[in-house]
């Protein structure tokens, strides 16, 4: 099963959203790329317990645009493999075609910190799913 996280609960033509962990509903795909379902996130903003919700339901892989290393670490526990979007907006139509053609980035421990936001990062904003330092040295 794959997860794309999703702002409605109506998947049909949406975009993948940007957030991941704090997103209101997970839309479920089988490996063809068909809707199983859309799940409310009930475990929304509790990595631990939203990466336990998606393993539940099956979820074997994510896609994601915006995805904290501290949720990456819980899904890699439950052995969920995480693929980013590196492009805003991006429809789930797109991103499912894009996964079957292996045109979405693994997050491997090579790509992990140029892929992650690092969570609780308060001197950043989050840009195409990297994190942007801001402040005095920049």
């Amino acid at each position: 099963m794959i997860a794309i996280p999703v702002d409605s609960d109506n998947a049909h033509n949406g975009v993948i959203s940007e957030k991941f962990g704090h997103v209101d509903y997970f839309a479920l795909f089988t490996p063809r790329g068909e809707l199983s379902g859309i799940i409310h996130n009930e475990a929304k903003g509790r990595g631990r317990d939203v990466s336990a919700l998606l393993a539940r339901h099956g979820v074997r892989q994510v896609v994601f645009c915006h995805l904290g290393d501290k949720l990456f670490g819980w899904l890699s526990r439950e052995n969920i493999a995480s693929y980013a979007v590196t492009e805003p907006g991006m429809s789930i139509d797109q991103g499912l075609d894009r996964l079957r053609e292996r045109r979405l980035e693994l997050v491997t421990d090579a790509n992990v910190g140029r892929l992650l936001h690092p969570s609780g990062h308060p001197g950043g904003i989050i840009c195409d799913c990297k994190v942007v330092e801001t402040g005095a040295n920049n």
